[in-house]
């Protein structure tokens, strides 16, 4: 059976780890945005995952540095 929500991220990091599920992609890369654009955030990674197939499938590995790029805009 389809979840409601067929968007899941997965997060590690320094003595952290958590689950997160969203509706749509973009519901999800803007979740991951502010994740990775607060300065003291202690997660390092977030393993995006969506429901196909009857299943969970990866659907990429991101990091800190895959969204330097927010940071360089603040300046």
């Amino acid at each position: 059976m389809k979840p409601k929500k067929p968007w899941r991220v997965k997060l590690t990091g320094t003595d952290v780890t958590g689950t997160s599920t969203f509706t749509s992609e973009k519901k999800t890369y803007e979740f991951l945005c502010a994740v990775f654009s607060e300065e003291e955030a202690l997660i390092t990674e977030a393993r995006v995952e969506q429901w196909t197939d009857d299943r969970w499938c990866h659907f990429e590995t991101l990091t800190r540095d895959d969204f330097s790029h927010l940071k360089d805009a603040d300046r």
